[in-house]
Parts: C-alpha cells; structure tokens; sequence
C-alpha cells in the first residue's frame, strides 16, 4: 500500500486511554480478509520480522513474532530468544538468542506479544499522515501479526545505505518537519521512546511528494498524564537515548525524551554520520549523562548548518528535560529554517547567513 495511507484526522485531537480505537482497523483474521505473506523480507530484528504481503488485494507490510507460530505461516523458526534476563550484556528489552532456554523463551515470547498488543494499542487509535497506519491485527495465536501500509524505504537506508553521499538540506528538512508533526500530534500524552531513522519510514524519496513517517510502537504507552513513571525508564536505542534515562534515580520518562532524540536524527540527517559509532551502552551512558557530552556539531559542514538549526538541535539536547522545546515548537522552528533557507537560495546568499 503506498501513498499517504492514513485515515483523516483531527489536528487538534488528543490521543489518550479513552481514544476509542479506529473502526476500519480489523483486530481478527475473518474469512475473506486473510494475509498472504509474500518472499520479500522488509525488515529483521529480535521481535522477528517483517514482510511483504498483500490483504484485500493491496500489498502491505506484515510484523511477525519470530517463535513457533511462524510455522503457521509456512515459515521456519530461525533461533530460539530469551529476555534481556538472560544476557546481562543485551541492551535494555532486547531480545537476544538464547540456547533453548524454556522458560525464558516463553518469558519472552510473552514479552514479544504483549508488546505487539501495546502497538496496536497505540496504532489502533491514531489517525494522522506522518504516523503509519494500522490496517488490520491479529493477537490471538497461531498467527501473530500487525498488517501495515507498506512503505518504499526508511531513513536508515536513505541516510547510511550511500556512504559519502549527504542528503540534500530540502530533503533533511521535509523529513524532519514531517517528523515533528508527527510528534506533535503524539504528545503530550503518547511518547514514542524509541525514534530513531530505522523507525522512520519514507514514500517518494527524490520527487516532491516525500512523506516520513513514524513507525514501530511496541515501546510506547498510552497514558493520561504529562510525566510517566516507570520502572524501565531506560528502554530504547542507547545512541538516543536522552540523558536522564541513563539516571539510576529517574523513573519518570516524558515528552522531551522524543525531543532529544529528535536532535540526534537531525544531527545524523545533517552530519550524515551515526551518532556514537563503535560505542557500546555504558560507554554512551558515561558521556550522555556524566559527562553531558552530545554528538559533535563540528560533525555537521557549515554551509549545512545554519544558525537557527543549530539553536535548535542544541535546545533539543538541554541536560534538563523541561527545557528542551515542545515538539510544536519544533515545527514552528523547522519551518521558518525552510523559509529562510528558500529565500536565501534565492538571492544567492549561503545557508550559514540565515538567522
């Protein structure tokens, strides 16, 4: 399915608990609307995978749980995985492959499960053009699944899959406004936890209808309230992670999480660099949070760099939480950049001499 693919929506809606879930998402696999999975692998990772597939004659994304319900689907179980438990070297809520540990196998595959339920969840509820769209679910056993609208490609490949070759800034900026849109409409009530360019997935690179948009919700919550507390604060990818995660005392998580790791998206947009390459976990932990040390700006050539972004980026990467900018204000900013950028191109000045 490419386009758009979203439902319309309510720009000044407010997803919560009490958001009743779309009516178009199917939550079974009746008869007449069963997924044909399809050879093309799209994506990997310790939750299993995800493939193409086609559902109501449109082609679409399939998320499966990698364990023995693949075999319903004619597909073999690669590995057996177990919960972070069980590796002390894995990363926060990650799956790892684990030697037929029975226990901590179904420990994770409930894990694995109940995080697809919380995506659907989340997905289940919004509506919005920058948030890929849910299409239809199954979460009772033997064939686990979320079918999404497929997309071409994401950020991750378009930013490392070229080495040497940097985005151009008209591109960065028209991924980054449209991911700040998205956060945007999420927040404050429903945080991501978990942006980085793997999960953000891209439609008409190289034309002028490019669209970004904000997958993979297995991290997020649903809650009522502006802070959230939390006993895993430190779950995500620990390059974007924002400082107070890495706290041993914090276990509130909010809004501004995304906003920091908004920032390092825009650096690696911009630098075209990964952030923390050849770091592991607690070596980023150390210069995060001890040292406040954050991806180097020089990273990023001047003439990429103009004086608002920077501004921004760095406000996106304040120590303390509450005074990193909401993500409205990130699109307001994004936009006057775009503007500024444009008339300057116009009259031949250089990135760097907007203000």
């Amino acid at each position: 399915m490419k386009g758009s693919g979203a439902p319309s929506h309510d720009p000044f809606a407010v997803v919560t608990p009490l958001t009743p879930p779309r009516p178009d998402v199917r939550l079974d696999a009746r008869p007449g609307h069963e997924v044909t999975l399809l050879p093309t692998v799209l994506g990997k990772g310790g939750f299993g995978r995800v493939v193409e597939g086609m559902y109501e004659g449109q082609t679409v994304a399939v998320k499966l749980i990698l364990d023995d319900s693949l075999d319903a689907w004619g597909l073999p179980v690669a590995a057996n995985y177990c919960s972070k438990a069980d590796d002390k070297k894995a990363a926060p809520d990650s799956k790892v492959a684990c030697p037929g540990n029975k226990e901590s196998r179904e420990s994770a595959l409930s894990e694995l499960s109940a995080s697809l339920a919380q995506e659907v969840a989340v997905l289940g509820r919004c509506r919005h053009p920058n948030i890929l769209t849910l299409i239809a679910a199954c979460l009772q056993p033997p064939r686990l699944c979320l079918v999404m609208e497929r997309m071409e490609t994401s950020l991750d490949k378009l930013l490392y899959g070229r080495p040497g070759v940097l985005l151009p800034m008209e591109q960065v900026l028209s991924i980054a406004l449209d991911v700040a849109r998205g956060l945007e409409y999420l927040h404050p009530t429903v945080l991501h936890r978990d942006l980085k360019p793997g999960n953000v997935l891209l439609n008409g690179v190289g034309t002028d209808k490019l669209v970004a948009k904000l997958a993979d919700f297995g991290l997020s919550r649903l809650r009522f309230t502006v802070v959230a507390f939390t006993a895993n604060p430190e779950v995500g990818t620990p390059e974007y992670m924002a400082p107070e995660l890495y706290s041993p005392d914090n276990s509130a998580v909010s809004d501004k999480v995304d906003v920091y790791a908004f920032g390092v998206l825009l650096w690696a947009m911009l630098s075209g660099q990964r952030p923390w390459a050849g770091l592991e976990m607690v070596a980023i932990a150390v210069r995060v949070h001890l040292l406040k040390q954050r991806p180097p700006v020089e990273a990023v050539p001047p003439e990429r760099f103009p004086r608002k972004l920077q501004r921004l980026i760095l406000a996106c990467w304040d120590q303390i939480p509450d005074r990193r900018p909401a993500a409205s204000e990130l699109v307001k900013d994004l936009l006057l950049v775009q503007h500024e950028l444009e008339l300057a191109s116009g009259v031949g000045q250089t990135g760097a001499d907007a203000e």
